[in-house]
């Protein structure tokens, strides 16, 4: 499955367990309570399921906004 950005942006919501309306491409990853290692985990997966694609883990830890993530994925991070 490949997803839009704003397809990501709420499944991302839900990996972390936020609210939608919490999440956004502005959004700093450091002020939602998910954004912990095991959040970091749920991130790489489904960034495996909706993209096929795999994070580095320290690139994925530079980031430091959820457009920073989609930068990344998208591949210009």
């Amino acid at each position: 499955m490949v997803a839009t950005n704003s397809e990501f942006v709420l499944r991302l919501a839900d990996a972390l367990n936020e609210d939608h309306s919490s999440v956004q491409e502005s959004t700093v990853l450091a002020d939602l309570e998910g954004w912990d290692s095991v959040g970091q985990l749920s991130v790489i997966a489904l960034v495996d399921e909706c993209f096929n694609k795999r994070l580095n883990v320290d690139a994925l830890r530079k980031c430091e906004k959820v457009s920073d993530l989609l930068l990344l994925i998208n591949g210009r991070g």
